[in-house]
């Protein structure tokens, strides 16, 4: 890419982020912005001449996004930051320069004042003319808003954080209510397998060998049926714990980790379906034990009876 391309594509990143309404602008621009300032010293430098025209603009938002964006190139770039010491003055006096709104005005300087004391606590050792521009900064009484704006850049954070587990945990609520009616409709055919069982037994009774002695071509029939009816409930079983059960503790634990009561109720349906499948199969694979233990009894009577009459 020729100087200028690269000029012209520093230009329109710049651009975009300093027409933004909100604030802070809206990451991806920033990025693109700190993308193509890395190219080298040549696009440092030209970024950092944007930015200072910025800077003293009349428009206070232009302004905030434009020292909001020398901040993250400050942190991040030992070239912006030369860039920075030699104009600090210039710089200072812009940021603190007085806009037509007093309110976007002093919303300004306190976040350019914030901003001069990140900056000066973690390399005033290194550039001396920083640590002098912020002593003035100082000495004039103009950093005292910038307290104000490193409590509300705090509350804001701390909002964010809110909102972010607040939609977090709602889309995992909403997933696990859907998956849970589906769950919860899938046991109701699965309870057609397992009905309860006789007071006070703990398994389900045996077939007795004499079901199925003598069986006739009905008889055959009706195993056939049973055989099919087995595998049914395996494939409903199987399907409950590979399309539900994983996904219910994944989000069970994902709500675990969020504050908050929003996700209780939904927290004990889980916990419910969770308890549920596992006795249900238990129960029924029990019984499917019993029924497959007398009918490879049978099969085995079967083959013997075979062998003799060959012989």
């Amino acid at each position: 890419m020729s100087t200028f391309q690269a000029r012209r594509v520093l230009d329109d990143a710049v651009s975009a982020v300093l027409r933004e309404k909100d604030f802070p602008p809206d990451p991806t621009l920033v990025r693109k912005v700190k993308k193509e300032s890395k190219r080298n010293d040549e696009a440092v430098r030209y970024s950092f001449e944007l930015l200072l025209e910025a800077v003293s603009s009349t428009n206070a938002l232009k302004r905030k996004h434009s020292v909001y964006v020398c901040n993250e190139l400050f942190q991040r770039s030992s070239s912006f930051r030369k860039c920075i010491a030699v104009e600090i003055d210039a710089f200072v006096h812009y940021c603190i320069q007085r806009v037509p709104s007093s309110r976007e005005g002093t919303d300004l300087k306190a976040f350019s004042c914030y901003v001069l004391q990140e900056w000066k606590q973690g390399y005033s050792q290194f550039y001396p003319s920083l640590a002098r521009a912020v002593k003035h900064l100082v000495h004039t009484g103009a950093m005292e808003d910038g307290n104000r704006v490193r409590q509300e850049a705090r509350q804001h954070r701390e909002r964010e954080q809110e909102i972010l587990s607040g939609d977090a945990a709602q889309q995992l609520i909403r997933r696990a209510r859907q998956l849970m009616q589906e769950a919860e409709g899938e046991v109701q055919v699965l309870k057609e397998f397992c009905p309860p069982m006789p007071p006070g037994s703990k398994t389900r009774e045996p077939i007795q060998k004499a079901e199925f002695s003598g069986l006739s071509s009905g008889g055959e029939a009706h195993t056939r049926s049973q055989e099919t009816t087995v595998d049914r409930a395996r494939q409903a079983f199987e399907m409950i714990d590979s399309k539900y059960s994983m996904e219910v503790r994944a989000i069970k634990v994902q709500l675990s980790r969020i504050p908050g009561r929003g996700g209780d109720q939904i927290r004990r349906r889980v916990d419910t379906f969770l308890e549920t499948i596992p006795m249900l199969k238990s129960r029924y694979l029990s019984s499917i034990n019993i029924k497959g233990t007398e009918k490879s009894a049978k099969r085995k009577r079967e083959e013997c009876d075979d062998e003799d009459s060959e012989e």
